[in-house]
């Protein structure tokens, strides 16, 4: 086995555990039912998949680098276990079987889970830089507004201003993904 091999079934193990979380709390979700909706909270939901799919992805994408030093494997899962934090901090805990209130969820949580997003999002742009194929102004201006994006959800508790924010997180991801994404 290579290097990154072994570098890659670790991260690829915390990758999943994270994405095993989200997919477990949307089944107890739809188990128990919502007494209220949240959009932002759902949105934020399906970024966090999208992101442990690229997480995995991009990963990837440097296989055949010599990257892969202590300090940079560190980086890395420094970077994959603020994602898997996140992705716990995004997700409700459900216990019992009464329905539960996304809305009262993400106007309590919010900032928790943003913030360790926003840590993410600023890891990430150092990751890009170092990644070869990454290091782009177009990937620095997506980087650039997902963070500002972040920041005004952070700020300001408005319905408005953190729907906007979600959608604008999906256009850039979705920019992103065409633009950076080889498989696509």
């Amino acid at each position: 086995m290579t290097q990154f091999e072994y570098v890659s079934v670790l991260l690829s193990i915390v990758v999943s555990l994270a994405l095993a979380h989200l997919l477990i709390g949307i089944a107890k979700i739809i188990k128990v039912g919502v007494s209220r909706w949240s959009i932002p909270l759902l949105g934020w939901i399906g970024c966090m998949a999208f992101l442990c799919v690229d997480y995995w992805i991009s990963n990837w994408h440097a296989h055949a680098e010599p990257l892969w030093s202590l300090g940079f494997v560190c980086f890395l899962l420094f970077s994959g276990a603020v994602l898997f934090v996140t992705c716990w901090l995004v997700m409700p805990d459900i216990e019992g079987t009464e329905a539960i209130d996304l809305a009262a969820y993400h106007a309590a949580n919010r900032r928790k889970y943003l913030s360790t997003l926003l840590i993410y999002f600023c890891l990430s742009v150092i990751v890009n830089q170092l990644l070869p194929g990454f290091q782009s102004p177009t990937m620095l201006l997506i980087s650039g507004a997902s963070i500002a994006l972040l920041v005004s959800a952070w700020i300001w508790k408005s319905h408005a201003v953190q729907v906007g924010a979600v959608v604008g997180i999906y256009l850039l991801m979705g920019w992103y993904a065409v633009m950076f994404i080889p498989a696509l």
